[in-house]
């Protein structure tokens, strides 16, 4: 059966187009009523069908570009980046904003499409001034950083400081994250650690990785609040079981030392084993961690080999502690 917009091929049972996203749903020239695909004969008057006399639906234009959009982010899935650019484009021609927030995305990176920053940036202003939260992150982001690949045209810090803060007055975690920094930093605001901490927390509560293990050192250290070990474990914890690198290895240096635990309740094979992930997804201070278990057998066989092995690759990051060990190993003679 062909479609009848484009007269491409449709699949048994096509809810939509493949080739141009138009909606399949048929009815009766007759009666008007909707019948299904492959049907001989309308089921309500008996009127004789043909692929030459179904016609569509008064929907099947698709005004809002929904199919587009659906199948644009299937292609971008796919990484058919020329596809998703040229549904995601149409859905975006009939006024659909996550397409537009897709296609500026597609224009920024040259996916698909020649790259265009202005073209992208363009987008993102509209989109944000519309109050559309990623897009004032990625347009405070095109601020911050500026074209990269036209020396840095665009750039103003201040502006995108303003679009950070609308991002993040509306619960955007990682634009929460971003002022985080700034306030931290301080330069274009005033260093506010407890500001700061503010807005990493606010990003850690809605499941952020890296702000709660950032949340994490804030306790550990009483960096613009009250030092909390045991809230430290906490926020370490969370974040290393969503897998991130960071927050896995701290969570290791808590249960090695027994910190946030109380000292009796050291668990050295658990340290092991959040040193093992993080090193696996390549944490410099991860694999040193780890290699120092090894040296020393904490918690595992000694293994200078491994020791070894897992220093190098934390040294060759630039790890200075990893690059101590290493040469020490290597004055005992050990090297792969």
């Amino acid at each position: 059966m062909k479609c009848l917009n484009c007269n491409g091929e449709l699949e048994e049972n096509a809810k939509f187009c493949s080739n141009c996203g138009t909606k399949v749903k048929l009815y009766c020239p007759e009666c008007k009523s909707s019948i299904k695909q492959g049907a001989k004969f309308c089921s309500n008057c008996g009127y004789r069908l043909t692929d030459n006399n179904l016609e569509l639906d008064d929907d099947i234009e698709n005004d809002n570009g929904e199919i587009e959009y659906e199948l644009g982010m299937d292609a971008e899935k796919e990484k058919d980046y020329e596809k998703a650019f040229e549904y995601l484009s149409i859905s975006a021609n009939k006024g659909h904003n996550d397409a537009k927030y897709f296609v500026a995305r597609l224009y920024l990176y040259g996916l698909g499409v020649e790259r265009d920053y202005q073209k992208a940036f363009m987008i993102y202003k509209d989109l944000a001034e519309q109050g559309d939260s990623y897009a004032q992150l990625d347009l405070a982001d095109c601020y911050w950083y500026g074209d990269n690949k036209n020396n840095e045209k665009g750039k103003d810090i201040r502006k995108a400081f303003e679009w950070y803060t609308k991002s993040a007055e509306q619960g955007n975690p990682f634009a929460q994250e971003r002022l985080g920094d700034i306030y931290s930093l301080g330069g274009i605001v005033e260093k506010d650690e407890s500001k700061a901490f503010e807005y990493y927390l606010k990003a850690a509560k809605q499941g952020s990785s890296s702000a709660q293990w950032i949340v994490g050192a804030r306790y550990y250290c009483g960096t613009g609040c009250k030092r909390n070990e045991y809230l430290a474990f906490e926020w370490y914890t969370k974040s290393a079981e969503q897998g991130n690198p960071y927050g896995q290895c701290l969570l290791g240096e808590m249960y090695q030392d027994g910190i946030g635990l109380d000292e009796e309740y050291k668990n050295y094979r658990k340290a092991i084993y959040w040193y093992t992930k993080s090193a696996e997804q390549g944490d410099s201070d991860g694999q040193y961690h780890l290699g120092y278990c090894y040296e020393n057998g904490i918690g595992t066989e000694k293994s200078y080999l491994k020791a070894y092995e897992l220093y190098k690759k934390s040294a060759e990051q630039g790890n200075p502690d990893a690059i101590n060990r290493l040469k020490k190993l290597e004055e005992l003679g050990v090297k792969i």
